[in-house]
C-alpha cells in the first residue's frame, strides 16, 4: 500500500494526489493517532547544539546491550536511566533512525523532553514523515531505484489504516488490542479473550488492522478511485468510546478553550521542522510546508474542488 501511494505523492503540497482528491497526514492525525503534543513552536536549530548528557550509545553495538548498560539496580528511575529510555524510544521507535545500533542523534531533544520543556513532538514527527515522502518521490520522479530509506513509515501506515479501515472492518470500536493486565508467566494458560481488551484510542485500533492486497491493486484504487463505501474522509467524527487522547475532541472545539487552542494549530498553515538530528553525518536542518486547507475534508470541513 505504502509503495503504491508514493507514486502519487506531491512534493509541492506534501499530499497524495489521488483520483478522489488530495489526501495527506495532518497534525490532527498525528495527535489523534499518537497523542503527541502539537502545540507550541521550537527553533530546530536550537536542537543541534552539543548535548550536555553523555550516554554509552556510541560504544554499544546493539540495543540489548544498551539496555543492560543503562539499567539501574534499584526500583527508582534515575535521570540517566530516564534519558536512556527516551533516547531509545525516539531513535528506534519514533523516528526509526538509519542505524541498527544506538546513536546520540536525538540526545539534545531528549534533554529538553526530560527537562519538561514543552516540545511539539507531533510537529517534528510530521515534518520527518513529509521529508521521508519527499525523498522517496524524488527517486520515483527521476526514475531511479528507491534505496532503503528509514523513517516514521509507521505513522503513514496508521493513517492509511484509519481512512481505509472499512475494507476490512466496518467499525474501529469493535477491534481489540493486546492487554498487559496479567502476569507474563500466565500468558500460555490464559484464554485468548483475556489476552486482549477493547481499544482505547484511534492509534490502538488502526495498529491492529491489516489490509492485504498487492501493490497493483492499490495502485488501481488510487488511480481510478475507491468505492464510495470504503473510503472514510473524516475518521474522528463520533467515536466517543475512545478515551484517548483525552486532550482533544472535535465535538468540543467550541466548548473548551484548550481544545479550541489545539484546533487552531491543526488548521493553521505553518512550517514543520525536519532533520533535527545530529551526529557524525549531520543533515541539513530545514522545514516542510504544512498546508491543511488542501485536505480540509479530513478534519470535517467542507471543501471546494481543487
Amino acid at each position: 500500500m505504502l509503495k503504491a501511494a508514493c507514486f502519487f505523492c506531491s512534493n509541492t503540497y506534501n499530499a497524495f494526489l489521488f483520483r478522489q482528491g488530495p489526501m495527506s497526514p495532518t497534525l490532527a492525525d498525528v495527535h489523534m493517532l499518537t497523542g503527541l503534543n502539537i502545540i507550541g513552536h521550537i527553533n530546530p536549530f536550537s536542537l543541534l547544539v552539543k548535548p550536555t548528557a553523555k550516554l554509552d550509545s556510541t560504544k554499544t553495538r546493539g540495543w540489548f546491550q544498551y539496555i543492560i548498560n543503562h539499567k539501574a539496580d534499584g526500583k527508582s528511575v534515575f535521570d540517566r536511566e530516564h534519558m536512556a529510555f527516551l533516547n531509545m524510544w525516539l531513535d528506534k521507535y519514533v523516528f526509526c533512525g538509519q542505524a541498527y545500533s544506538p546513536t546520540s542523534n536525538y540526545l539534545t531533544l531528549v534533554e529538553k523532553i526530560a527537562g519538561n520543556s514543552e516540545i511539539p513532538l507531533g510537529k517534528i514527527l510530521l515534518g520527518a514523515l513529509y521529508n521521508l515522502l519527499n525523498k522517496v518521490s524524488q527517486h520515483l520522479m527521476e526514475n531511479e531505484t528507491v534505496p532503503t530509506i528509514t523513517g516514521p513509515w509507521w505513522v503513514l501506515q496508521l493513517w492509511f489504516n484509519s481512512h481505509l479501515h472499512k475494507l476490512v472492518t466496518p467499525e474501529l470500536i469493535n477491534l481489540s488490542f493486546s492487554s498487559l493486565e496479567y502476569p507474563e508467566e500466565q500468558e500460555e494458560h490464559l484464554p485468548k479473550s483475556q489476552k486482549f481488551r477493547r481499544c482505547m484510542s484511534f492509534g490502538e485500533a488502526t495498529s491492529v488492522i491489516t489490509i492485504d492486497a498487492s501493490i497493483t491493486d492499490f495502485f488501481k484504487l488510487f488511480y481510478k478511485d475507491f468505492p464510495e463505501a470504503t473510503l472514510e474522509w473524516f475518521v474522528y467524527s463520533d467515536i466517543l468510546e475512545f478515551e484517548l487522547p483525552a486532550s482533544f475532541r472535535f465535538q468540543n472545539i467550541y466548548s473548551y478553550a484548550e481544545e479550541f487552542k489545539i484546533l487552531s494549530h491543526l488548521v493553521r498553515p505553518s512550517l514543520l521542522p525536519t532533520e533535527i538530528r545530529h551526529g557524525r553525518e549531520k543533515p541539513l536542518t530545514s522545514y516542510e510546508f504544512y498546508c491543511p486547507s488542501i485536505v480540509s475534508r479530513q478534519m470535517g470541513f467542507d471543501q471546494l474542488p481543487c
